[in-house]
């Protein structure tokens, strides 16, 4: 059962993401529980562009890996920012032209 708290952060979390106009995706927030009972926020964000490039796949997240414009940093930046706050990032190609790209950070309970 989601606390009244806990549905307005996933509101509040899910609008700011939507709000971004720079591509069209969908954005799917939960809270779920992983290994070691470890409470954890999983964010799912699909987005219907061209899709990750095969060649690029394997080194998706390390510095330098682009397949067309850009630096290539910025997937490299996301997962530090991930890790550091205790959380996995990891990406799938879709059906069709869709990628979707799922992060977890930890619920954390101030007392």
């Amino acid at each position: 059962m989601m606390t009244n708290i806990r549905k307005q952060r996933q509101n509040k979390f899910v609008l700011a993401l939507r709000n971004k106009d720079a591509y069209p995706h969908e954005v799917y927030l939960k809270e779920d529980v992983v290994a070691g009972g470890q409470e954890v926020a999983l964010v799912s964000i699909t987005d219907k562009g061209t899709g990750i490039d095969p060649d690029i796949f394997p080194r998706l997240f390390e510095k330098f890996a682009k397949s067309f414009k850009g630096t290539g940093l910025g997937l490299f930046i996301y997962r530090s920012i991930v890790e550091a706050h205790g959380g996995r990032i990891r990406a799938e190609n879709n059906r069709g032209t869709e990628a979707t790209f799922h992060f977890t950070l930890p619920i954390l309970h101030c007392k």
